[in-house]
């Protein structure tokens, strides 16, 4: 299976011989470290990042709904949960906290292949959409300091619009600068002469 060597388990009971480890090994999993749920898998992920983390519950609890907010907020890795509770405001609750899986029912071998790379290939695309959706903001922002940049222009040195941003762009390539630093220079500027 491409793109996942490591797997953290996270398990209410950690069995030594236990049938998925098998499974995974033999799936292509090169690395499976184990804990329980009542350990900090944040503080564990502080010394290994794994390619997907698979948590097996029974209940899921506010507890771990906390654990998989703070691994979503402070990593980027696919959390797969698998548990009992198939109530509506719990499957709501930990998607919310990041899941990117959640499989009411256990773990079942033969299935886990495809569970993961689902699991593994729908992560990647929701952090391709967040990066790209970040992209837009911080470019939609750059677009309103470089008008708000080319009104302060077109206002007090009466160039045209297309002056105006010839003279942002001639500044931002005379000091190596975007052309949006430039702007919030000469906003700046502005503003502390009026």
């Amino acid at each position: 299976m491409t793109g996942i060597k490591e797997i953290l388990l996270v398990l209410q009971e950690v069995d030594p011989a236990d049938e998925l480890k098998a499974t995974l090994t033999s799936i292509g999993v090169d690395k499976i470290e184990t804990m329980t749920n009542d350990q900090d898998i944040h503080a564990h992920l502080d010394n290994n990042v794994p390619d997907a983390i698979i948590i097996e519950v029974e209940q899921l609890d506010g507890s771990l709904l906390q654990q998989i907010r703070s691994i979503n907020q402070g990593f980027s890795v696919p959390v797969i949960l698998f548990t009992g509770s198939n109530e509506d405001e719990i499957i709501e609750q930990a998607i919310k906290n990041g899941v990117a899986t959640y499989i009411v029912g256990t773990l079942e071998a033969q299935r886990i292949k495809s569970i993961l790379q689902v699991a593994v290939t729908r992560f990647a695309e929701v952090q391709k959409l967040k990066l790209d959706l970040v992209k837009t903001r911080t470019q939609l922002e750059e677009r309103k300091v470089i008008d708000k940049a080319k009104g302060l222009l077109m206002q007090h040195k009466q160039y045209s619009e297309d002056e105006a941003y010839q003279a942002l762009r001639k500044m931002a390539m005379d000091k190596n600068k975007r052309i949006a630093e430039i702007a919030e220079g000469i906003i700046a500027t502005f503003d502390l002469l009026s």
